[in-house]
């Protein structure tokens, strides 16, 4: 990911999509400038199972 903070756009693990309701984080959280994976930032998140999280760089 790029750096600054990012938000949460869907995750369907929600509680609302009859989901166990894992949150990866609050609002938003902001990408690290600790790289990974031949990329200059990271997140670390926690990811629900079975379950998809789409994440959106704040103010897009």
């Amino acid at each position: 990911p790029r750096g600054g903070p990012w938000r949460e756009l869907l995750n369907t693990d929600a509680e609302r999509f009859g989901g166990s309701g894992t949150t990866t984080m609050a609002d938003t959280t902001v990408a690290s400038d600790v790289g990974l994976h031949d990329f200059d930032h990271s997140v670390e998140l926690t990811l629900p199972p079975f379950g998809v999280v789409w994440l959106c760089p704040e103010g897009q």
